[in-house]
């Protein structure tokens, strides 16, 4: 009887517990259903692609840009410097141009000596004219006349055995011939129809009906050179712009300015044409072979004949880019110095180009290391360009810092 107030007590005690859990479940009950209806009767300022709970979350997926990742390369610097060389030289051989070409020749020689000599370098020369006759000499002219001058290269087969003095007489030899062929003549077309002569120099054409034979390509050009074409003429266009009358009308177009194969040329515009077809045929002679053009031009004379047309050597040069320069044709001899000076910082001074496995999406650092383990970090344009999404070269103001056993590393990002 004494333990009868206990059992009371917790009886007492556990039943408020119960009414206590009953009020807390109901009130649970009651928030929740109030929840539902603020909810459900919410309407947002912008329902579309809001939650129904949460208008400040879309329920559209997150949309994440592509992935990508860091990827560096290295290269051997001094293997990667140019040591073959191809220089085409199409001249203008109409009546006005005795001085200029005279002027070239006298310009050359200072060039060939500094480089030309050089052990490293293997340089090979032609020379072409402009004008319209295909053929390779010129019978009506008693044998007097040659469209297409090719000089022997600085190392010809056999040259590896010759001894110093050899090699210098062959290079002296080489200039003189230079000197003298460069010499094409004045008494071509006065039509200069510089790219013209040149596109069928590079598929040997002798017709210009003759249609264009890949099989047939000219093999002047080396897979593994580096070719540069120099344009020389007294006019801004290189090609037959078409018959003007007196009051500067256009009277007809030649339309066979360029050898014409479907797809190959805009048919407006001829300087693209050009490129084209140096595209085409680089680009069959080695995928990785790097052209350029240098154009010697009158500045001042009309660019463009034929409205509409872009027929002129400097948009050309603008066109193909790379190490691509023009200069005025009424420079002096030492102006005439001056073109070759940049041929020789553009071309024979520069690296060849360092081809990366992945094309470049950025964050590109280029850095030259030494062996003694220095890094030097590179300046866009100023020390490198980047010629594609694959490739990068060095500019030849950087060149005479590259020591032996300098590496060339690049690093850069890609898209995964």
């Amino acid at each position: 009887m004494k333990q009868r107030p206990t059992s009371v007590v917790v009886n007492v005690l556990l039943a408020a517990s119960m009414i206590a859990l009953a009020g807390c479940e109901q009130a649970y009950h009651l928030n929740r259903n109030q929840n539902a209806m603020s909810t459900e009767n919410f309407t947002p300022t912008n329902p579309t692609g809001v939650t129904p709970t949460n208008p400040e979350i879309p329920t559209q997926p997150i949309v994440r840009g592509p992935k990508s990742a860091m990827n560096v390369e290295t290269f051997n610097a001094a293997a990667n410097q140019v040591k073959k060389i191809d220089f085409l030289f199409v001249v203008d051989n109409s009546g006005s141009m005795y001085d200029n070409q005279k002027k070239l020749a006298a310009g050359f020689k200072n060039f060939a000596n500094a480089f030309y000599r050089r052990a490293d370098l293997d340089i090979c020369t032609a020379i072409i004219t402009s004008d319209r006759y295909l053929g390779r000499t010129d019978e009506y002219k008693s044998g007097t006349y040659y469209r297409e001058r090719k000089l022997p290269c600085t190392k010809p087969a056999g040259s590896t055995a010759w001894s110093a003095e050899q090699m210098q007489a062959h290079i002296d030899s080489l200039i003189s011939s230079f000197e003298e062929q460069v010499y094409v003549g004045t008494y071509g077309d006065g039509y200069e129809l510089m790219g013209k002569s040149l596109v069928s120099f590079l598929y040997n054409l002798n017709a210009w009906g003759e249609p264009i034979d890949p099989a047939k390509r000219n093999s002047f050009f080396r897979k593994d050179a580096v070719a540069n074409i120099t344009f020389i003429t007294d006019e801004n266009n290189y090609f037959n712009s078409g018959v003007v009358a007196t009051d500067g009308s256009v009277i007809t177009e030649d339309k066979n300015d360029l050898p014409y194969v479907t797809g190959a040329m805009d048919p407006t515009d001829k300087r693209q044409g050009v490129k084209n077809y140096l595209d085409t045929y680089f680009g069959a002679v080695s995928p990785t072979l790097s052209y350029s053009t240098t154009s010697i031009l009158e500045t001042t004379r009309p660019a463009n004949i034929i409205p509409g047309l872009n027929t002129n050597l400097d948009a050309l040069v603008k066109a193909v880019g790379r190490e691509s320069t023009e200069s005025n044709i009424n420079d002096s001899v030492s102006g005439y110095t001056d073109v070759y000076a940049k041929m020789a910082d553009a071309i024979v001074l520069r690296a060849s180009a360092f081809n990366l496995s992945r094309p470049i999406a950025g964050d590109l650092t280029v850095r030259i290391v030494r062996l003694n383990g220095e890094v030097v970090t590179l300046s866009v344009a100023t020390d490198y360009t980047q010629q594609s999404p694959t490739s990068i070269a060095l500019n030849p103001g950087i060149l005479p810092a590259i020591q032996t056993g300098d590496k060339i590393q690049v690093s850069y990002r890609y898209m995964l």
